[in-house]
């Protein structure tokens, strides 16, 4: 791929976007803007198709990390605090969509407000999110982080932070690092054992989720709770 200098000037990204819009720039396209300058031999175009290509497209550049965008030929410290920018603001306007609602309704909503801060986690982490009566958000804490496969963690910090919070209903959400979504015999084990003491306290567990790379299970959707 050619210095960006040697593209006809309306093929150039940032002047075809303000020719023809934003919306009709490809993935490499957008990136060259974010990115906006290249080196000798190496132009801003081809450096974002390096990044697209090591990462395998845009759900891969998710899973990117400072380490490994530093390493990519081109892409020094600043550019890479920047294109993590982009993808924390990804995932806040995820975030965002959601929260803004009235109350939680269903599983999605809570996969589309967390997928993209897990697509990038190594280590496992149970994160809780407290209800009130209207299932409206009152806060979310991470409460337990551990290896690659496997966390542990504490009865009474959940239920501690449920009562000091004056939360009702809560529900469990943590990642599996290795993609796979499917629950295993101890993630099933620990929820009915949460469900049952949370009972006992007058709270309400509705639901544990658990998100993979490109998926997410639903223990309420799938009658385990």
């Amino acid at each position: 791929m050619g210095q960006i200098k040697d593209i006809v000037c309306c093929e150039r990204p940032r002047e075809k976007a303000l020719k023809l819009g934003i919306n009709n720039l490809s993935d490499i396209e957008l990136f060259a803007l974010i990115i906006q300058s290249g080196g000798k031999n190496n132009s801003v175009l081809n450096i974002a198709y390096n990044l697209l290509d090591k990462s395998n497209g845009l759900s891969g550049f998710l899973e990117y990390d400072y380490e490994k965008l530093t390493a990519i030929k081109g892409i020094n410290k600043v550019t890479a605090i920047k294109l993590l920018a982009i993808k924390e603001l990804m995932q806040r306007f995820e975030y965002l969509k959601v929260a803004s609602k009235a109350h939680i309704t269903n599983s999605k909503d809570i996969y589309k407000m967390f997928r993209i801060k897990y697509f990038a986690k190594n280590n496992e982490e149970i994160l809780i999110l407290l209800l009130n009566h209207t299932n409206q958000i009152i806060k979310e804490e991470v409460i337990a982080s551990g290896s690659i496969n496997e966390v542990s963690i504490d009865f009474r910090l959940i239920f501690c932070d449920v009562l000091k919070n004056n939360a009702h209903k809560f529900i469990l959400i943590h990642n599996h690092p290795t993609g796979d979504s499917v629950p295993s015999n101890e993630d099933i084990y620990y929820t009915n054992e949460i469900k049952k003491k949370a009972k006992g306290l007058g709270l309400k567990l509705l639901d544990h989720i658990i998100i993979g790379k490109d998926n997410y299970f639903s223990f309420k959707d799938n009658a385990l709770i």
